[in-house]
């Protein structure tokens, strides 16, 4: 199957194991590559660190493509944020617009 865009809250859940992260693992195994934000690193690195994971981390990383964010794309999902309120229900790539457009997992840490 094609590829995947990937939200960090759903790598933070295989991460610290938590219940839902074998549905997650076999969502991601249907797949056949992963793409998230470059944010991904940073947060996923950070929630390593604070947890003595990082080894497990850098692994998880390893099979995830990162896309630059750049200020104009930042701009634009704020802007569109703020002009729909809530957007617990809306996927980060439909605001930046980021391509290609792959289906997403999302699962908050």
């Amino acid at each position: 199957m094609a590829g995947l865009y990937l939200d960090t809250p759903a790598l933070c859940r295989v991460l610290l194991a938590e219940p839902d992260a074998a549905a997650i693992r076999a969502t991601l195994a249907s797949y056949d590559g992963w793409w998230s934000s470059g944010l991904l690193i940073v947060e996923l690195r950070r929630l390593a660190a604070r947890e003595g994971l990082q080894a497990i981390a850098e692994g998880m990383l390893r099979g995830v493509r990162t896309v630059p964010v750049d200020g104009a794309a930042l701009e634009r999902s704020s802007a569109a944020a703020a002009a729909r309120g809530p957007v617990a229900r809306r996927r980060v790539g439909d605001d930046i617009r980021v391509r290609p457009r792959w289906p997403t997992v999302t699962r908050w840490c």
